[in-house]
């Protein structure tokens, strides 16, 4: 059977399209290439225009399906910078969830006060009756919870998640290095409501050419880029970042003029 083409959608001038309408528009298999303004949450500050990569929709997909299947509790594992992150940030903004990122030493307490005060819930200090006041407020307001850096969480508080999750009948997503794994495998009670897993590979090097080259970089320094960033979108990002950098230093030198060897010699410097 053939498949349909995405739809394609013309933009005639570079006007900035609201999160939740492009999250709509990725899931709804639209390619487009389109400013993003989320400086609306300082919380979760993306790129101005998000490299929209396979890997990134399927993200977006898995986490939509997520919330959408009921799943307690979703796993988004892989190499740091690989883009976890930028999905993530782009869910919560898209479809009204709340995203932070786990600090170190994160308890049980610690959940309950930080999901009540990023909502805006204000009660005692009492600990279960504040557990018990954020459960009723979410079962009312339902939203994903995104909750990046999660291989720090100790048992304790991804218990407290569980709970949260079950209670209240929201999905708590949580995001970090293949470490993420283990940690939950070790817990039965935990891994059982993970009913929805995705892991974020590294981008590949035709897939890199296909999204940078619209830019004006030569495919052999896309290659360049690729390799010595071993796939990895953060670090790919920051060499060209750099590249570019010095470019500005050097009037009428182009994008187009840049070579393998110019990569290769930043990257003993930057990377």
């Amino acid at each position: 059977m053939t498949q349909p083409k995405p739809k394609t959608i013309p933009l005639p001038t570079p006007t900035a399209v609201p999160p939740r309408e492009l999250v709509r528009l990725i899931l709804d298999g639209t390619t487009l290439d389109l400013p993003l303004d989320l400086s609306g949450n300082p919380d979760a500050p993306l790129p101005p225009r998000p490299k929209l990569t396979k890997g990134l929709k399927h993200t977006l997909a898995r986490m939509k399906y997520a919330v959408e299947s009921g799943s307690p509790l979703m796993l988004v594992v892989g190499t740091h910078g690989g883009g976890k992150s930028t999905a993530a940030k782009l869910f919560a903004e898209g479809q009204g969830g709340l995203y932070y990122e786990v600090p170190p030493q994160y308890r049980a307490k610690d959940v309950v006060a930080d999901l009540c005060r990023r909502l805006g819930i204000s009660v005692g200090e009492g600990y279960r009756l504040r557990t018990e006041v954020l459960v009723d407020f979410l079962r009312q307001h339902p939203r994903p919870i995104l909750l990046d850096e999660a291989q720090r969480l100790k048992y304790e508080a991804l218990d407290q998640l569980k709970y949260i999750a079950d209670r209240a009948g929201v999905t708590v997503i949580l995001i970090g290095s293949p470490w993420l794994e283990n940690v939950v495998r070790r817990h039965s009670d935990i891994s059982s409501r993970v009913w929805v897993r995705v892991e974020v590979e590294p981008i590949t090097a035709e897939e890199f050419r296909r999204v940078y080259r619209p830019d004006g970089y030569p495919d052999p320094v896309l290659d360049a880029v690729h390799g010595v960033a071993e796939g990895v979108m953060r670090r790919a990002a920051a060499m060209l970042s750099h590249l570019d950098a010095a470019l500005a230093h050097h009037r009428g030198m182009t994008r187009a003029e840049l070579t393998p060897e110019h990569v290769r010699a930043a990257a003993e410097v930057v990377l």
